[in-house]
């Protein structure tokens, strides 16, 4: 909740220094704010407005850690201002209901908010690394200290571990009574190991009157790292919180694709057409890439791609798609690097095999390998697989079970949290990865 509230913030902070930028552009401007001023700015850029918090999330303007690193965020706000110029000007020339094409005023108010909003973010670093929980953490196992060194070098996201307690056979009501009143503890993480330890949890019991929080190690994880840590997790967890009914997200979700799967197409037509003329002069072989991949319910499916290999390379080399891999022709390379190879995949949304958003879907061999190295793998399954996925936008291409490993961690979280607001943020993202290609 502690982040989530510090992201509120530094949203709200940026849109107050919006309006701000607006009124201090307009005096500068025109040298006075008069109602005829304010009222032919104020609806106009209250909508650019939202295409500006907008870019600002595409660039990880609104992920905490950014503001730990002065010179990334720098370059993330000025590269999301200069975008989000561009942005407004498009808007401005594109909707004639707005009156005014403000390209100079523009400029002016980009200027002047670029600075407000750096300032705004060094005041927020300052303040967000002012540690607003000291945190005690039982258990002392791999996870658990490798979360205790994750705070420990983001402290802007509010948790300081005051004391971790890796011994839990050795706690009692009273040394864990002095523990909390010591290191002054308000909130307390109980690590796999201290869930089975009887003593810990009456313990825990005994000291809730102090108003303390209480996380188990899976809430703590998923709070802090956007995935589900599978060596943590049981059948039960895994039951219970994937069954949730999303009726109504799911009613809402599909009408939402086969139209803009249809507006997509339709769009997108002439630069599909280029794409398939390239690939034919490039090299021979089909313009498309078909492969039988394994959707919901673990139906199998043929998904479309652009073809980005020589013919028939599944037959001279692994699934695995190695960095610099020969098979990939010069073509396939470009529309790999802008992630056009992907585009055919609107036609398996339109047909319902896919969706925008969710776990990508893998070939029936990789699919089987997986079943019998990965924890509860086929849970992936009982949602329609999707362009680009929670995974996609947190971690890089798997190219072995390590990684397939970690990223079903993240479809995990994604599978548990799935939601239409969701679902726009990773949309949002995944434009990065279009703009940004990483």
């Amino acid at each position: 909740m502690l982040i989530k509230i510090k992201q509120a913030i530094l949203v709200i902070g940026d849109i107050i220094f919006l309006y701000a930028s607006l009124f201090l552009m307009i005096l500068v401007r025109y040298g006075n704010i008069s109602k005829f001023l304010f009222d032919a700015h104020f609806v106009p850029f209250s909508i650019v407005f939202i295409l500006w918090v907008a870019v600002f999330y595409i660039a990880g303007l609104y992920d905490l850690r950014a503001v730990k690193n002065r010179v990334d965020m720098i370059q993330q706000l000025l590269a999301a201002t200069i975008a989000s110029l561009i942005v407004s000007i498009i808007a401005f020339y594109s909707i004639p209901a707005f009156n005014i094409a403000p390209k100079r005023n523009l400029v002016i108010f980009s200027a002047i908010f670029f600075v407000f909003a750096y300032g705004w973010r060094e005041l927020f670093g300052l303040w967000s690394k002012i540690p607003q929980k000291r945190v005690l953490t039982v258990g002392g196992g791999k996870e658990e200290n490798s979360m205790n060194e994750y705070l420990f070098e983001n402290p802007q996201l509010g948790y300081k571990i005051a004391f971790q307690m890796s011994d839990v056979h050795q706690s009692n009501d009273e040394y864990f009574l002095k523990i909390i009143e010591d290191y002054k503890i308000d909130t307390i993480i109980i690590g796999p190991q201290a869930e089975h330890s009887q003593e810990i949890l009456e313990s825990v019991y005994k000291n809730l009157d102090k108003g303390i929080e209480v996380m188990d190690f899976t809430s703590a994880y998923e709070l802090f790292y956007k995935k589900v840590p599978l060596s943590a997790i049981h059948y039960l967890w895994v039951s219970t919180n994937v069954s949730k009914s999303q009726r109504i997200y799911e009613t809402i979700k599909r009408p939402f694709e086969i139209l803009l799967s249809l507006i997509l197409i339709i769009i997108l037509s002439p630069f599909i057409l280029f794409a398939a003329i390239g690939i034919k002069l490039n090299s021979k072989g089909p313009v498309f890439y078909t492969q039988p991949r394994i959707g919901k319910k673990q139906k199998i499916f043929t998904i479309y791609k652009f073809r980005t290999m020589i013919n028939n390379a599944d037959h001279n080399g692994p699934d695995w798609t190695e960095n610099h891999d020969p098979r990939i022709t010069g073509f396939g390379r470009i529309l790999r690097f802008t992630h056009f190879d992907e585009a055919p995949q609107l036609f398996n949304v339109l047909r319902g095999d896919m969706s925008f958003v969710g776990p990508r879907p893998e070939s029936v061999p990789l699919v089987e390998s997986f079943r019998k190295k990965i924890p509860y793998y086929d849970v992936r399954h009982i949602i329609k697989p999707g362009i680009s996925g929670w995974a996609q936008i947190n971690y890089k291409p798997s190219a072995s079970i390590e990684e397939a490993y970690e990223k079903f961690q993240y479809d995990l979280y994604y599978i548990k949290e799935r939601s239409l607001t969701l679902d726009v943020l990773i949309i949002l993202k995944t434009l990065k990865m279009f703009l940004y290609n990483n």
